[in-house]
C-alpha cells in the first residue's frame, strides 16, 4: 500500500524486533521497571477508549459461563 503523499514504505526487511522487545527497550531509557512501564501503558490504552474495560469484562464473563456450561457444571438456556 503506497501512502496518500506518494512515499513507498520502507521494506520490512530490517524489522526483527518485536512489539515487546520494543518497549523492553523504551522502559530501559527512560529507567522504569518493565512491569510497572506495561502496568502504566496497558492502563492509559484502556483508559482512553470508553466502553473498552467493560466489553473486556463481558468478554472474560463470557468465556467463564461457556466453559461453565461445555463442563456441565450449567445448564444453557
Amino acid at each position: 500500500m503506497i501512502p496518500l503523499w506518494g512515499m513507498k514504505p520502507a521494506p520490512d526487511t530490517d524489522r526483527t524486533a518485536s512489539f515487546q522487545d520494543i518497549l523492553a527497550q523504551a522502559a530501559g531509557a527512560a529507567e522504569v521497571d518493565l512491569d510497572a512501564f506495561m502496568h502504566a501503558a496497558w492502563t492509559a490504552y484502556v483508559d482512553a477508549r470508553p466502553g473498552l474495560r467493560q466489553h473486556l469484562e463481558e468478554m472474560k464473563l463470557h468465556l467463564q459461563l461457556e466453559a461453565l456450561r461445555e463442563q456441565g457444571q450449567m445448564p444453557q438456556a
